[in-house]
């Protein structure tokens, strides 16, 4: 029997995953870690969604490239309120996902999909990015191994 740090944490071994809040996708390296430590750690800082160039093409469309950059920092600030331009206000926040497929093209082959509810302030970047605030308000609630 495995010991996992996390209470509570349910394995799912079909494609029946729930309808959790959110997923994140992980690698099997990066999944041992945070069943080590108990919890997902924050995002790195050049990877989080405020910061990315592409999902904020997504979530804001064509207009994105039209934007100046007082508009890019205001329409981001807008989303995340907590965001004040300054990559330390956001070096706490998880990115996530509220699609499964998604998270697990994140995850890559042999990775795991954690699903996790969310208990505190998050933003939403279009369907399927979310961006949770501080990573000790996720909770993983559920795993699932990617399997070739």
């Amino acid at each position: 029997m495995r010991i996992i740090k996390i209470p509570q944490l349910i394995e799912i071994t079909d494609n029946n995953y729930p309808n959790c809040q959110a997923y994140r996708g992980v690698s099997k390296q990066e999944f041992q870690y945070i069943i080590k430590i108990g919890t997902i750690p924050p995002t790195s800082p050049s990877e989080q969604i405020p910061l990315d160039n592409e999902v904020c093409e997504y979530a804001f469309g064509d207009q994105w490239k039209e934007m100046s950059e007082e508009e890019t920092e205001q329409s981001i600030k807008n989303l995340v309120p907590w965001y004040n331009g300054s990559a330390s206000s956001i070096k706490n926040g998880l990115n996530l996902t509220t699609d499964f497929e998604n998270a697990k093209g994140y995850a890559g082959e042999n990775g795991y999909v954690i699903g996790v509810e969310l208990n505190g302030d998050y933003a939403v970047f279009g369907d399927p990015y979310i961006y949770a605030k501080n990573y000790k308000d996720v909770k993983p609630t559920h795993y699932y191994k990617i399997k070739k």
